[in-house]
């Protein structure tokens, strides 16, 4: 059966895709526009104003949730400066940026998405529209789009071979939120397989530390304990929300920090697991592989493991996915949907949004919430895995047999007569 002039031809299909995303981008202006944000954006505005009159280094090591990167507070006193009174154009414009990095996110994935293959398309649209970027990079008012959309412009231009500019952009990735880091050993196994690891490793390196020379040098400590050793909230998400469901008192507690023993015992394996499969999903492709497919698994296995979780979070995937696994991308959106809708509803005491904080009495329905896009995620990395073990075992089986037929053939070569 022969494809419809529709189905092939790629421009129609990205003609689709930008107005999707444009539609989107207005649909989130609105709603920045007309809401205050989640308490992030009170946090920013205090933050901001903070450094304005005592410095960054000093907000480091007076306030440990502010665990940001230089970057975001230089931005985020800028915006202060601007509107010393005025919270509401500060709330708006503190958006724009995240709303803006999402059209760039719309940009990379479109530089290396295949649209001839109508899942990679159909992923695509979802992903150009998605509620979840629409209420995070809309609403929320954090800088997860922002890192999120570096990354994948990143992946993007190592996959076209752009050396400098892969690792320029990574390296800002890195400098608006550390938990970029991450993928690092994958992009540079990417292009050890080019030949060109050192070189990468070189750039990318000096461009991110010319990003934190400043806290460095001004105070190491508290910038690697807030920032670099960000530890998130215990028993809000995935694994550690089951484990504080049990009720026994050392892991019972929601913790930002100070983490009991018992809580520590769990949450130091767990980011092994994850730093374990970086690390081994580059291994495997130090002599060339799927850079988006790599990623696309690693933050399945980060999304599964981890032992704290945030709303925003959950844009960290979006654009891997809808490119590399595209079969998973729909269902994570929907279940990401399902949980933030109620979550942004519950934060803000109901409908019309404005601002949102969390509320003791009312915590207990979103934290309940986000086992639907934790359990999405262990699912759909549970079928990774299945395909992955299915596709080696018959390689490996054949490997065998046709060992196995050399030694029947040569007995003598292991001394039998």
């Amino acid at each position: 059966m022969q494809p419809t002039p529709n189905d092939s031809d790629p421009r129609a299909h990205r003609r689709v895709i930008w107005l999707l995303a444009v539609l989107a981008t207005l649909a989130k202006l609105l709603l920045a526009s007309r809401t205050k944000g989640t308490v992030d954006v009170a946090s920013f505005w205090d933050f901001g104003g903070r450094i304005v009159v005592s410095g960054m280094p000093e907000l480091w090591k007076s306030n440990p949730l502010f665990n940001h990167m230089p970057l975001v507070g230089w931005f985020a006193s800028a915006l202060r400066g601007l509107f010393p009174k005025d919270p509401q154009s500060f709330a708006l414009w503190w958006r724009v940026p995240a709303i803006a990095a999402d059209l760039l996110a719309v940009w990379a994935v479109l530089r290396i998405a295949r649209l001839d293959d109508r899942r990679v398309r159909i992923a695509v649209m979802v992903f150009a529209a998605s509620p979840v970027s629409l209420m995070v990079s809309g609403f929320h008012g954090n800088v997860d789009p922002i890192m999120t959309a570096f990354l994948i412009a990143a992946a993007a231009l190592a996959a076209g071979g752009n050396l400098i500019l892969s690792a320029l952009v990574l390296a800002v990735a890195f400098n608006v939120k550390a938990a970029g880091i991450i993928v690092a050993p994958l992009f540079l196994a990417h292009w050890i397989s080019r030949g060109a690891g050192l070189r990468f490793f070189v750039m990318v390196s000096a461009f991110t530390l010319a990003g934190w020379a400043y806290p460095l040098m001004s105070g190491p400590g508290v910038f690697i304990r807030n920032v670099l050793s960000y530890g998130g909230y215990w028993g809000t998400w995935g694994i550690t929300y089951w484990l504080r469901q049990t009720g026994w008192e050392p892991w019972s507690s929601i913790r930002f920090g100070d983490f009991t023993a018992a809580q520590t015992a769990v949450i130091i394996p767990l980011k092994l697991i994850i730093i374990g499969t970086s690390f081994a999903l580059a291994w495997r492709r130090r002599k060339g592989g799927d850079l988006l497919g790599g990623i696309a698994i690693l933050w399945l296995v980060m999304m599964t493991f981890a032992p704290s979780g945030a709303a925003q979070y959950l844009v960290w995937s979006a654009p891997f996915l809808a490119v590399a696994r595209p079969r998973f991308s729909p269902w994570i959106a929907a279940a990401g949907t399902v949980h933030l809708f109620v979550f942004y509803t519950v934060f803000c005491g109901g409908l019309p949004w404005d601002f949102g904080i969390a509320r003791e009495a009312t915590n207990w329905i979103w934290l309940l919430t986000t086992n639907i896009p934790w359990m999405a995620f262990a699912a759909c990395l549970f079928l990774e895995m299945k395909r992955a073990l299915s596709e080696d075992f018959p390689r490996e089986s054949i490997a065998l047999r046709a060992e196995s037929a050399s030694h029947m053939d040569a007995p003598q070569q292991h001394g039998l007569c």
